[in-house]
């Protein structure tokens, strides 16, 4: 303020307003020159500082009991300046002081909440009786000392280089003198050479200069501050406005003129660095910190101010480095804290956050059941008391408090009683008390996570003799593949005693053991089967459930494992990023395939991505409590029925599909259907081939329309083993209309059975079996079975299988009537390149096969191609996706 007024002190909601929380202390009317933020005693909290006309004044910040006043000497006299810098490297921060009664005023800070100035013999040559109005500390010669440059009332600048602990050698090229009294200077590597350059404001009109640092060369070059520099000015401030990695310059004028905001265009193509500090155990403002940037044989440094930069100003709490041409470069932040932390390699041309370590596990990791140590590194911060609060990560139990006792004077420790750390691993945070009493927590905000780790944990459930079953791995894993897992408690790898299989999407098939290698990892699935059965362990690291995990889903279907070692429930999954997922999570238990609610751990899943290119599923680390939620049933109504088949050979089965009739449904695949998941490598799959419209896609479920005379369902029921029959179980026949004739019709024999009277049946097992299913009223069945299934008027493309494909795809095909067909591939510019079918083809259903290659035979580029039939002047098209 110009004129004498209260000091205020707003706080920052972070909602665009801002709460006036001034304390009493400050209330006193004064005229203030310049405000400071200043950790002087290192305590953690920031301190403020005042210059002004009744005498500087310094209160330091005692957390919960507030500022109060700690002003000594030399800081109660009349001050126009103040600025603080670490120039002694001794950890603490020293002052500058601009007075109108000392020529020059150097302040070091002697640890102990005093200060004691420095011997004006020490500074060298000095301006004798002319006041020092303001000044700024850079690193100007870059040898890693800070050096000093200072603006008088009356006569020329001075510029102190730093050759040591408080040896200060006056060394001011004519050139920075200036002409005339100047209010500041300011430092700023403007042109990104690495040089600190140098503003001068002056209160004389035409004074004001901006020089070039060539290495301790300077050179004039004001004419890049175009007419400003004609006008007085009071003071600058130097920050990268446009975030462009180019400092700009902010100008404030005496009033006669508006203040300027000069956008720096310099340095353009050389590369550079801006770090922003963020403190845990220092000030969150980072205010203190010393950042260097090591660029090869070449060094860095800039101190984060917090005020005090020229005259009524403060730059923002970052530091910005040119580094010219380096790609990469070392960032190295000395902390208030004392703490020192490196951070490397670091990519140029971009603005970085460094957050301060704060009081950490030295340990990663804790094991889950024993006892345990749990150590906490000070990082350099001293306390007079500490404890632990530690509960199940991501859950709402209440913390655990436990003592933390110093070990050695650099680490603290707690003793976790054993059965704390559960499979989630812990999340924990710290309250402690500095030595000065002030309370400090940490984090600031939240809690940390330390992951759990399981030397060797066993799956909840055995492995049945001989019986397949879905695993999943739900630790974070050590290194290896699953046949190495398993090997300690399987045995060696030998497909005569256990096997393993993952679905590979892409080409439809399953790799197994004996053709490539499993990777261990997070979130993927496979089958497992032993002949003798067994119990798999394996250890590894409890994901972090604050992040949670991450399912990456190519194409089709697609063997997942849940990534926890508890529960979560399928509802809180989130699907934002894959809007072709189906929500539907499908295991195999009892020998055949169920829909779930909730992810259990060990268990692998099924699920299915129906878009063209790969999708996520995010999964929150949020522990399921109580029963899993029950599956959504519907009941029948007026006019609907279902139907559900079972296979079932020996101890394996395909139990609850469905088909029957909605209202709403449609003749196509929709969203009322179930996909079947491919089937277990060795065992007994049924299934729906999708209607008409659909081709080869198999589902679960198959409702069709209701209201209608009648439907018909294509059936495979199939199995690997030849060994015994299987057979087939009809259920829910009584639902159906009693007019209507439910017949079973084997492809093989066309012969019909009727379901009404024989249920079940029996049919060989190690091959599969087509089988048409007619429903309808007594008239639609007979036409139905004389023609093949094909309805009146229906001509179709089934959807290409498989999609993606490599080498080939088949569709089904159904035509109403006997006739000419052409079937024909396009590319995505409409331009034919294959002739599948070119002639007459009798009624019925049928399919075609393309081997994915063109008239001349050769393979086509991997791309989306258009697969169309026509039929005397009907057609209709399927988009395929070619990926080699």
């Amino acid at each position: 303020s110009e004129s004498a007024s209260a000091i205020s002190l707003f706080r920052n909601d972070g909602d665009a307003r801002f709460t006036d929380v001034t304390p009493a202390v400050f209330r006193e009317r004064d005229l203030v020159y310049a405000v400071n933020w200043v950790d002087y005693d290192r305590d953690g909290d920031l301190d403020v500082s005042f210059a002004s006309r009744n005498g500087g004044r310094l209160f330091r910040n005692d957390g919960p009991d507030g500022f109060r006043d700690r002003t000594v000497p030399p800081f109660n006299q009349f001050i126009w300046s103040l600025k603080w810098s670490d120039w002694d490297l001794d950890g603490d921060p020293d002052a500058f002081l601009g007075t109108a009664q000392a020529p020059l005023l150097l302040a070091r800070n002697d640890g102990d909440g005093r200060f004691r100035e420095v011997a004006q013999g020490s500074l060298g040559r000095n301006r004798g009786t002319d006041g020092a109005f303001s000044g700024d500390f850079a690193d100007m010669d870059r040898d890693g000392d800070i050096d000093f440059y200072v603006t008088y009332f009356f006569g020329p600048a001075q510029l102190f280089r730093n050759d040591g602990p408080n040896v200060w050698t006056e060394s001011t090229p004519r050139i920075l003198e200036g002409t005339g009294a100047a209010y500041t200077g300011l430092w700023s590597d403007y042109d990104l050479d690495g040089d600190p350059d140098l503003l001068r404001c002056s209160f004389q009109p035409g004074s004001t200069a901006l020089y070039r640092n060539d290495g301790f060369d300077f050179a004039d070059v004001s004419g890049l501050l175009g007419p400003s520099v004609q006008d007085t000015v009071w003071t600058g401030v130097w920050g990268d406005h446009d975030v462009d990695g180019r400092e700009d310059l902010y100008l404030g004028f005496d009033g006669a003129v508006p203040d300027r905001l000069l956008l720096n265009e310099n340095g353009g193509g050389r590369r550079w660095l801006s770090v922003r500090p963020v403190g845990t155990l220092s000030n969150r403002s980072g205010i203190g910190a010393r950042v260097t940037v090591t660029d090869g044989p070449r060094s860095y440094s800039r101190e984060i101010s917090g005020g005090g930069d020229g005259w009524c100003s403060q730059r923002p709490a970052v530091a910005t480095f040119g580094v010219e041409a380096s790609a990469t470069v070392t960032v190295e932040v000395l902390w208030p804290s004392g703490q020192r932390q490196v951070i490397a390699p670091v990519e140029t041309n971009q603005a970085i956050v460094v957050t301060e370590r704060g009081l950490e596990p030295v340990t990663e990791s804790v094991p889950s059941g024993p006892e345990f140590d749990f150590n906490l590194d000070l990082r350099g911060t001293r306390v007079s008391f500490a404890r632990l609060h530690v509960r199940a990560a991501r859950s709402d139990d209440q913390f655990t408090a436990l003592a933390l006792n110093e070990i050695g004077g650099r680490l603290l420790r707690a003793r976790l009683p054993a059965g704390l750390v559960p499979p989630q691993g812990l999340e924990y945070w710290v309250e402690y008390r500095l030595l000065n009493g002030s309370p400090r927590r940490t984090p600031r905000v939240g809690e940390v996570f330390v992951p759990a780790e399981f030397a060797s944990e066993a799956a909840p459930e055995p492995l049945l003799p001989r019986r397949f079953a879905l695993f999943g791995f739900p630790f974070v894993p050590e290194a290896g593949t699953v046949q190495e897992w398993l090997t300690d408690d399987l045995g060696p790898v030998d497909p005569d005693e256990w096997k393993l299989g993952r679905w590979d999407p892409d080409s439809g098939k399953y790799r197994t053991a004996e053709d490539s290698t499993l990777a261990l990892s997070t979130g993927e699935a496979f089958w497992i089967v032993a002949r003798d059965g067994g119990t798999p362990t394996a250890g590894g690291r409890s994901s972090d459930p604050e992040a949670g995990a991450v399912l990456s889903l190519r194409p089709g279907w697609n063997q997942v494992a849940h990534p926890f070692a508890f529960p979560v429930d399928l509802a809180v999954l989130n699907f934002d990023a894959a809007p072709n997922v189906t929500r539907r999570i499908v295991e195999y238990r009892a020998g055949g395939y169920a829909d779930v609610t909730r992810l259990e751990p060990w268990r692998g899943y099924w699920m299915f991505n129906g878009a063209f290119a790969g999708q996520t599923v995010h999964v929150p680390g949020v522990p399921a409590t109580g029963e899993p939620a029950p599956l959504p049933r519907r009941s029948p109504g007026a006019g609907e029925w279902s139907l559900r088949i079972d296979a079932v050979q020996g101890g394996a089965s395909d139990v609850g599909n469905e088909a029957g009739t909605r209202r709403g449904a449609e003749t196509v695949v929709d969203a009322g259907d179930r996909r079947e998941p491919p089937p277990v490598p060795e065992g007994v799959s049924a299934y729906f081939e999708a209607p008409a419209g659909e081709g080869l896609v198999p589902l679960t479920a198959d409702y069709r329309p209701s209201g209608s005379d009648g439907h018909v369902w294509n059936l495979v029921v199939g199995s690997t083993s030849a060994e015994a029959a299987v057979q087939i179980r009809a259920d829910g026949v009584s639902g159906i209309p009693a007019d209507h004739r439910v017949w079973l019709v084997p492809e093989a024999t066309g012969a019909r059975i009727d379901l009404r009277e024989a249920p079940e049946l029996r049919v060989p097992g190690g091959r599969p079996h087509r089988f048409r299913l007619v429903v309808g009223t007594p008239d639609f069945a007979e036409e139905a079975y004389a023609t093949g299934g094909a309805t009146a008027g229906t001509l179709s493309l089934g959807l290409p299988w498989p999609n993606p494909a490599r080498s080939e795809a088949s569709l089904a095909v159904t035509l109403p009537v006997d006739g000419p067909v052409r079937v024909t591939v396009h590319d995505v510019a409409g331009r034919r390149i294959r002739t599948l079918w070119d002639g007459p083809r009798q009624a019925g259903r049928g399919e075609i096969a393309w081997d994915t290659a063109d008239e001349q035979g050769h393979p086509v580029p991997s791309g989306i191609y258009f697969v169309r039939l026509r039929a005397g002047d009907r057609d209709t098209s399927r988009k395929l996706l070619v990926r080699r």
